[in-house]
């Protein structure tokens, strides 16, 4: 969960910020530019005029823990945000926002992360969000980790872990 670009990061302490996140009483401030690098979403809304949040030069978020967002603003800025990704609920909801925000280098750098940090007990989580937010590599990954379980232990860890949907995957 490291992008290697100091730019961005001697430009988050530098430049006023022309944007504001707001979640319950707590706000983040950040650059637009780079949210408009990260997110088809925010990028259109943001060069459109008509929306408030253009209007007003902030959004209110509902729906996700102030973390989640500052983890968001962090990994626009190629902060290292892997200690927040320890958490499996904290990757959810990364996917969540980035799959509302269509933020595709976001999920790719999950599914990086979680090529080695997938385990019996996170792969079932990790492989639903994966399908719920459209996240294809995270999904091989979740693939490619129930692949390795040896067969004999495999077919019980899928028919107990995973929806019978998709049973006949593996």
């Amino acid at each position: 969960m490291i992008q290697n670009n100091e730019w961005s990061k001697r430009f988050r302490n530098h430049g006023e910020k022309d944007f504001k996140f707001i979640v319950g009483n707590e706000s983040i401030e950040v650059h637009k530019f780079f949210l408009t690098l990260q997110s088809t979403v925010l990028s259109a809304m943001l060069e459109n005029t008509n929306f408030k949040e253009t209007q007003t030069g902030e959004m209110k978020i509902d729906g996700f823990k102030f973390e989640t967002i500052k983890a968001v603003v962090g990994f626009c800025y190629g902060e290292d945000i892997s200690s927040f990704m320890e958490s499996t609920r904290n990757a959810i909801d990364l996917l969540m926002f980035a799959e509302m925000y269509d933020m595709d280098n976001l999920k790719d750098s999950i599914a990086e992360y979680y090529s080695t940090k997938l385990t019996k007990e996170n792969v079932a989580d990790i492989y639903k969000v994966s399908r719920e937010t459209n996240a294809p590599k995270l999904r091989g990954v979740c693939f490619d980790f129930i692949y390795s379980i040896p067969k004999s232990e495999r077919t019980a860890f899928v028919q107990a872990n995973l929806d019978p949907a998709i049973h006949d995957l593996f």
